[in-house]
């Protein structure tokens, strides 16, 4: 069941990217450029220029995560909220505009409230995977380290009895591990980053239309 929320969750997230404010698909050559391939490209960049995130670096990023995780979470309730609000407004009540164009105001707060709680879903989600995947990497980093000083103290008695070859293939499965676990956090966290800018962008075109009513 919660495979599925979060599945459901990340394509309702690329669908209402792909709108704009009034509900019209209108960016999705632009959403799976800039969501999907833009990632991808800098993701194999860092690994190819072998940039590898160290521990002093994931406790910045756990940091950063956290704070912007506690914000999206915040910004929910506040969004919904605000929704209620307008709605219900005796400034659209005692309006002495055409009621179809209060109607039509809403219509698209509405669009815009349920794509905003969608995608911020979704960052919360990453921010959680994140978390969880720099801590993992922090673990694995140490581990690291450790069988490196290991396989250095090997003495020729143990080379010639096989230890030397069984410290050295761990070390490697492990540094395989450290690959992937970069990679996937390398993909989410670019894409967090561009998820970020595109909803404050959207966050800013219904602020002014607001500020304008």
């Amino acid at each position: 069941m919660i495979q599925f929320n979060i599945i459901e969750i990340y394509l309702g997230t690329i669908e209402s990217l792909e709108q704009d404010v009034s509900g019209r698909k209108r960016y999705s050559v632009n959403v799976n450029f800039w969501i999907r391939t833009v990632p991808i490209l800098i993701t194999f960049l860092f690994l190819f220029a072998n940039i590898f995130i160290t521990d002093t670096v994931i406790s910045y990023l756990i940091s950063f995560i956290s704070i912007f995780a506690g914000l999206f979470f915040a910004l929910i309730f506040i969004v919904a909220d605000k929704f209620n609000n307008r709605r219900y407004s005796l400034k659209f009540q005692e309006s002495n505009k055409a009621d179809e164009e209060n109607s039509l105001y809403i219509k698209r707060y509405r669009i815009f409230s349920k794509q905003f709680v969608v995608q911020i879903s979704y960052m919360i989600i990453v921010s959680v995977v994140l978390v969880v995947l720099l801590i993992a990497l922090s673990m694995v980093v140490a581990a690291a380290v450790e069988m490196q000083n290991n396989i250095k103290m090997v003495s020729i008695i143990d080379s010639l009895s096989g230890l030397f070859t069984k410290n050295q293939y761990e070390f490697e499965s492990i540094f395989f591990i450290r690959i992937f676990i970069n990679t996937t956090i390398y993909y989410l966290l670019f894409q967090y980053i561009i998820l970020l800018f595109l909803i404050i962008n959207n966050l800013y075109k219904m602020m002014t239309e607001d500020i304008k009513m």
